[in-house]
């Protein structure tokens, strides 16, 4: 759901309006003018442009070429000032109003109190119970338990997000890499101040990886190779923006015009020519142009998608073979297995095929494992899940 949420937005600009805008915008443009019954319908993109929904005429219509570059950009960097801002500064902010809201709510009391006519004020103590040496830890303790509970989902979720900016659009805004780079430097120390200052203290838990994101990651990591191969391969220039030298221009470089946008629109004008004597005639046309089109994408996604894994590969069995087998840390694993498995088949062997030692082994079960070791407790619990397999087998 984050993911969606987060590159919904792009995904729809990249490969749709920015491609293919020129001719589809002016499309639903017509589409609205039948429901909504205006002559006129303003275009997004062209601030004084106006379109007439009369005739379609798709050479007035220019697409916003920033638009992309734009959103990523918000979502870069603008979107990271506000979350640090919510996650450091608004808590800052929120206790200085509510010390202030109650400092005046007391006054209001001690004001009340005295138009009353007491005789005298006696501050009440906050829980006359905690023993005068410990009331101020406690009280420190009953502030820091109404902290909100750190969540380390949400910590993982905005890293896995960053990194599918990162990846998957660094060819659209090439230096979001080291904005990414700068935002996690503070945010490193931001997340620091807030796990200390601004939630409750987690209970800390070991762990081998990071688990289930470390999916998380390669699919935003084979995805990104899927994606970039689209762009590159959708926003090509077209051929007449493609000049005799390798001079590039802003206007080149920016350009609406790609080579998918122009074959796009030479199907749509050549079905319209096919269909004037039928109508169906010219739809099947136009879909049998399109596919073609629409194919030819998917021939640098398998090309990239075959060379990522290939490379993956590679280097997983080159890593594996120079640093991990034959290690004293792979052998030593490798005995710590097979001595968990020896001890597990030797306590379920059969009867006729018990090892020569097992029948010291049931005598002495006491003896088998050291008290002091870490896996005693394992080996020595009841297993009522083990019993009722055994009680459902068969018997001859």
């Amino acid at each position: 759901v984050h993911g969606l949420v987060a590159y919904a937005g792009l995904v729809l600009t990249a490969f749709i309006y920015v491609p293919f805008g020129v001719i589809l915008v002016p499309y639903l443009a017509g589409l609205t003018h039948r429901f909504m019954k205006q002559d006129s319908i303003h275009l997004e993109g062209s601030p004084d442009l106006y379109l007439n929904t009369r005739a379609l005429d798709f050479s007035t219509y220019s697409i916003n070429t920033t638009r992309l570059y734009e959103q990523l950009f918000a979502y870069q960097v603008t979107n990271q000032i506000v979350d640090t801002f919510s996650e450091v500064g608004l808590p800052y902010l929120l206790k200085i109003a509510s010390f202030r809201w109650n400092k005046l709510r007391v006054d209001r009391q001690e004001k009340r109190r005295l138009n009353e006519k007491s005789a005298e004020k006696v501050p009440r103590p906050a829980n006359s119970t905690d023993a005068p040496d410990e009331h101020e830890l406690l009280e420190r303790l009953r502030e820091e338990a109404n902290l909100p509970e750190y969540r380390l989902f949400v910590e993982y979720a905005e890293m896995a997000i960053q990194f599918g900016y990162v990846v998957l659009w660094t060819v659209v805004w090439p230096i979001s890499p080291l904005f990414s780079f700068v935002n996690n430097f503070f945010e490193l120390r931001t997340d620091a101040i807030k796990l200390t200052k601004h939630s409750r203290r987690p209970i800390p838990a070991r762990c081998d990886s990071i688990g289930p994101w470390l999916e998380v990651l390669s699919t935003l990591t084979w995805l990104g190779v899927i994606i970039n191969a689209l762009l590159v391969h959708l926003f090509q220039p077209s051929a007449n923006q493609i000049g005799s030298t390798v001079k590039h221009t802003e206007d080149k470089t920016t350009s609406p015009e790609t080579i998918v946008a122009d074959l796009f629109t030479a199907a749509i004008v050549q079905s319209n020519m096919a269909g004037v004597g039928g109508c169906e005639e010219g739809d099947r046309g136009l879909y049998e142009r399109l596919g073609p089109i629409l194919l030819s994408a998917l021939i640098p996604v398998l090309v990239s998608e075959h060379g990522f894994f290939l490379m993956r590969f590679f280097i997983r069995e080159a890593v594996s073979r120079l640093q991990w087998k034959d290690s004293p840390a792979a052998l030593k694993q490798m005995r710590a297995d097979w001595e968990l498995k020896q001890s597990f088949v030797d306590r379920l062997d059969l009867q006729e095929n018990r090892s020569p030692g097992f029948d010291y082994f049931l005598k002495n079960d006491d003896l088998c494992l050291d008290p002091k070791h870490p896996d005693f407790s394992f080996w020595h619990r009841d297993d009522p899940a083990l019993q009722e397999i055994n009680r459902l087998m068969k018997t001859d």
